[in-house]
Order: structure tokens, then C-alpha cells, then sequence
């Protein structure tokens, strides 16, 4: 009892937050966490098409790009490929044709974890979406939002975030 409380009091001392429960990670670099307020008044202020953040349990702004994350958790009997959801949203292209937006969907290997990424761009404006393979059935997975000139510092921060993420596996 007396170790948990000094490792309680030494976070609490440092002002660091456990961000996951599944991983090992640390909050994307140079980014402020943010309230859900904060996200949804600069979302209605900068942003017009693309879809909303998804108010995940992590939320922070690095420069100009919103980014937020959270773990997954799915029952031993779920079984469902990184692969599976890329052709299910390959599947809903049409649908997402329809709204006018382009929609790349890829998996990447990035320190040594499997990544999905869904990309949606229209206009001036995008909409990435995340998702880790499943390691003994958690993960993490998160949406980044924002204009499409700021693409390099979006996937800068994305990246820099993705290859910190260890898991215990």
C-alpha cells in the first residue's frame, strides 16, 4: 500500500497522467490537452465539412492539428482483422464518394505495430482516423483533424505520437 501511494504522490507531484491502460505512451510532442469544450469551439470556429471528433478520452492540440486517443478493449471471441475493417470501410466508399470526399484507407507497420489508417480529405480540410492491431484484444485508436496544408506538421505529429506506443504483449 505505502509503494502505490509514493508512485501515487510522485505522478501527482509531476503532473503526468496515465493516458493508457494498454500501452505505454506518452501525449503527442508539443501538444496541450484540452477540454471537450475547448476541441468543439475550435472545431466550430476553423472547421466546416469533415466529421467531428469523436470525443475520445484523450484530446489535444498540436499547433494547428486536433489529435485524441484512447484504448480498445474487445471479448476474446472478437475476431476481426486490421483487414476485415479496411474492406468494410473500402466497402462504404460509395457512400463516403457521395459526400464528395476522397477516402484512403492503408495499414502500416510502425514500431513494430500494425496501424490501420483511414484518411478523408474534401476541400481544404481532413480527417485521419487510427487504429492499432489488436494485442491480446486492446489497442489504441484515435482521429486526428486538420487543414489540409497543414498535412506534413498533422502526420509529423501523428508519426512522432504512433512510434512512442509501446504495448505489453
Amino acid at each position: 500500500m505505502t509503494f502505490t501511494m509514493l508512485i501515487f504522490f510522485c505522478t501527482l507531484l509531476h503532473g503526468q497522467e496515465r493516458l493508457s491502460k494498454v500501452a505505454n505512451l506518452k501525449a503527442p510532442a508539443k501538444a496541450e490537452k484540452k477540454s471537450r469544450d475547448e476541441i468543439y469551439l475550435y472545431e466550430e470556429q476553423n472547421f466546416k465539412i469533415v466529421p467531428r471528433m469523436r470525443r475520445l478520452q484523450n484530446l489535444f492540440k498540436s499547433g494547428k492539428v486536433l489529435i485524441e486517443f484512447e484504448d480498445f478493449e474487445h471479448p476474446k471471441s472478437y475476431r476481426n482483422t486490421l483487414e476485415d475493417v479496411r474492406a468494410r470501410i473500402l466497402g462504404e466508399g460509395e457512400e463516403i464518394l457521395a459526400l464528395g470526399m476522397n477516402n484512403k484507407v492503408d495499414i502500416q507497420t510502425i514500431n513494430g505495430t500494425r496501424y490501420l489508417f483511414h484518411k478523408l480529405h474534401k476541400d481544404d480540410e481532413s480527417y485521419y482516423y487510427f487504429r492499432s492491431e489488436d494485442i491480446n484484444n486492446k489497442g489504441i485508436m484515435g482521429t486526428l483533424k486538420f487543414k489540409t496544408k497543414d498535412q506534413k506538421e498533422a502526420e509529423k505529429v501523428l508519426y512522432s505520437f504512433l512510434n512512442n506506443v509501446k504495448f505489453s504483449k
